[in-house]
């Protein structure tokens, strides 16, 4: 089936507009993903910035234990008496089970 002219050029016109308008959505979805890029780096510095923050905080506390466990020992040898040892392990509940490491 051939094509007269007219009917040539309005399917070139059509096809055109076609074109146009997938540029445009292309537009569109380019600036989305650039948003979301930048809020992801936003997010990316702000948990950053919180697991810094935890670190310092349990590294203060791990500090603090150890200080206690020096005083404990020193407490026991005193004393004279042994440290316990830790038990196999204790639970939570029936469920979950806590395991214990010396140190």
């Amino acid at each position: 089936m051939t094509m007269n002219p007219v009917e040539v050029e309005g399917k070139v016109r059509q096809l055109d507009n076609e074109v146009q308008a997938i540029y445009e959505m292309l537009a569109g979805i380019e600036g989305t993903q650039r948003r979301h890029s930048n809020r992801f780096q936003e997010i990316a510095a702000r948990l950053d910035e919180i697991d810094q923050r935890l670190t310092g905080r349990l590294d203060t506390v791990d500090r603090r234990f150890d200080t206690i466990d020096g005083k404990v020992d020193m407490v026991l040898g005193c004393c004279g008496a042994a440290h316990p040892a830790p038990p196999e392990k204790a639970t939570r509940s029936a469920h979950r089970p806590i395991p214990w490491t010396a140190g």
